[in-house]
């Protein structure tokens, strides 16, 4: 006999903190990984901006103008500030 062990899947909460174009927009969303949590917020800039979200990606990437931090830790339930 076979048996199924189906894994839960863990999100974290995630903290993002955007100056884009000098306008400071602090985000948060639920991901299983600070990248997918960058991608999350990425496609709510670019909604909020009327662009597309590849654009927004490209103004970020390689710059100091973000920061991300796990707000709350599903697995541990612990928070950081």
């Amino acid at each position: 006999m076979s048996s199924v062990i189906s894994k839960e899947k863990t999100s974290n909460l995630y903290k993002g903190i955007f100056n884009y174009h000098g306008e400071v927009s602090t985000l948060y969303t639920t991901a299983e990984s600070e990248g997918q949590a960058y991608r999350f917020f990425c496609e709510r800039l670019a909604q909020r901006y009327d662009t597309a979200s590849i654009n927004i990606r490209h103004y970020f990437w390689g710059t100091d103008k973000y920061e991300i931090k796990i707000e709350r830790s599903k697995e541990d339930g612990t928070k950081t500030c």
